[in-house]
């Protein structure tokens, strides 16, 4: 939005305001307008406007930090009942073994894996 802002006030300018002269005022209307414009692309790169418009409309943001969290609970809840079921001295392999297995009962089978096991 910001470049085509840009863009769009060159040909306001050059074109519509005074036709290929630039005036002082054209001048330093375009250079204060060069630090608003990279301030606004820098904070909404940053996730301002998500964070401004959450508390207007009061919505929490999604984070994807929150589906790793829960993914790690699940993985550390199915550790312990992997430990419970085969006891407790089971090595780092076997648990990934048993870790893997689980996980690959859970998945979904597509019909590519299908043709595959075919």
């Amino acid at each position: 939005f910001f470049s085509v802002f840009a863009y769009l006030w060159l040909l306001i300018i050059l074109q519509a305001w005074t036709p290929n002269v630039v005036t002082v005022e054209e001048a330093s209307i375009t250079f204060l307008f060069c630090p608003v414009l990279v301030v606004l692309a820098y904070l909404v790169d940053k996730g301002w406007h998500t964070k401004m418009l959450s508390r207007i409309v009061s919505v929490e943001p999604v984070h994807p930090d929150d589906d790793l969290v829960n993914r790690n609970q699940e993985v550390a809840k199915k550790m312990r009942e992997i430990k419970n079921q085969h006891g407790e001295n089971l090595s780092d392999a076997e648990m990934a073994r048993h870790l893997e297995a689980h996980l690959r009962s859970q998945q979904r089978k597509t019909r590519a894996s299908h043709r595959v096991k075919a």
